[in-house]
């Protein structure tokens, strides 16, 4: 797991960490939110997992594992940011007749 090599799921990972502290003001290595705290440690499993430690899990299901943990992070992203902002949301809009 190469976190240098721009295309690796590793590089994204650390670069969307960066970017969502970036955004949030939060400093690197807290977290104010659910989906800060999962890429952290996200970002933390994979800083750490082996080569090994993926084959001996199986690659299929390691990479299932690793797109459920993605989509959560997903999720808590949708909710700080889309659904808890003032403003926004199904319940403002108006229908058309």
């Amino acid at each position: 797991i190469d976190p240098e090599f721009p295309r690796s799921v590793h590089f994204c990972i650390q670069c969307a960490d960066e970017s969502l502290h970036a955004i949030t003001g939060t400093p690197a290595g807290a977290f104010r939110s659910a989906s800060e705290r999962l890429l952290g440690l996200l970002r933390a499993e994979l800083d750490y997992t082996s080569i090994d430690q993926v084959v001996l899990a199986g690659l299929h299901e390691y990479l299932d594992t690793l797109q459920v943990k993605m989509n959560a992070i997903d999720s808590g992203t949708n909710v700080f940011f889309i659904q808890n902002a003032s403003g926004c949301g199904a319940s403002n809009t108006k229908s058309m007749p």
